[in-house]
């Protein structure tokens, strides 16, 4: 039974959550309306989750959840449930392959390249992959687009491929690995896991730029890493929203001041690590 645009709007603004993002952003009724699809999207994929125990994930990216964020306008994101999070944080999933915070059991890596718009995407990743057994070294890829294009399956897929021939390999869910890399501070592990991700044969750092930037993490965590793995010529990869233009942007603010020549530094390894591709694919979340 179809729903009237009142009735969508009635129970946007009962809904637990939204009601709260309303409060804290002063939203105004026609700030609602603008934004009523989204709203009403997060609604939609959130009660997916309701009762879920961890076995059954009926989302359509399997131990992914809805978050619902606001900026200038209503933003719908998705993130690893608490159940996925706890079944493959650090944990071996295949052969060489360590899985941190990121689904990617059921990766098919039969269809995963069946969409035309990742025809240039998987000629770079067979570029790569025959460039670094074939010469020891390759550039990795930075992988680029909007929500829900798939960065994350492909580069999930190529993971598997390089475990799979011997390659010690990391996947890492980015902004849970600084979440982490922030808690491990107290216990003293903080220089085994930066070791750890500066030293593996292949890095994945997927959902870069989904974190939020502090100093810290940025110069003395992310840089170091880069700067070993550069001088080191270790194969490295990152997804992300953010392009080479916003990618500067999120790397200079941090919550307390703007740094444009630190971020410089990182974004300069970075283009040394990893050439830029844009992936333009329809939103399969949505």
């Amino acid at each position: 039974m179809a729903i009237t645009k009142q009735e969508m709007i009635d129970e946007i603004k009962n809904h637990k959550e939204i009601k709260k993002l309303i409060k804290e952003n002063s939203l105004l009724d026609e700030d609602i309306e603008k934004n009523a699809v989204i709203f009403y999207s997060y609604i939609l994929n959130i009660n997916k989750c309701a009762g879920c125990n961890g076995k059954s994930c009926i989302q359509d990216v399997t131990g992914y959840m809805p978050c619902i964020k606001y900026y200038s306008q209503a933003v719908l994101d998705f993130e690893p449930c608490k159940y996925a999070k706890e079944l493959l944080n650090n944990r071996k999933i295949k052969n060489n392959l360590t899985c941190l915070c990121c689904n990617i059991d059921e990766i098919d890596s039969q269809t995963i390249w069946n969409k035309p718009a990742r025809k240039d995407l998987y000629s770079k990743c067979e570029e790569v992959y025959n460039n670094y057994f074939n010469n020891g070294f390759s550039k990795g890829l930075y992988v680029h687009g909007s929500y829900g294009t798939g960065k994350t399956y492909v580069l999930a897929c190529l993971a598997k491929k390089f475990a799979n021939n011997g390659k010690d390999v990391i996947f890492a869910y980015y902004p849970d690995l600084v979440r982490k890399i922030k808690s491990s501070i107290a216990n003293g592990d903080i220089e085994d896991i930066i070791d750890d991700l500066k030293e593996v044969d292949v890095l994945f750092l997927d959902d870069f730029g989904g974190e939020t930037v502090t100093a810290f993490i940025r110069d003395e965590v992310l840089g170091p890493i880069l700067q070993d793995r550069m001088v080191n010529k270790r194969l490295t990869f990152m997804s992300s929203n953010l392009d080479e233009k916003t990618l500067h942007l999120h790397l200079s603010e941090t919550q307390k001041e703007y740094d444009d020549v630190k971020a410089s530094r990182v974004e300069e390894r970075i283009k040394v690590l990893m050439e830029f591709i844009n992936l333009k694919d329809l939103n399969y979340r949505s």
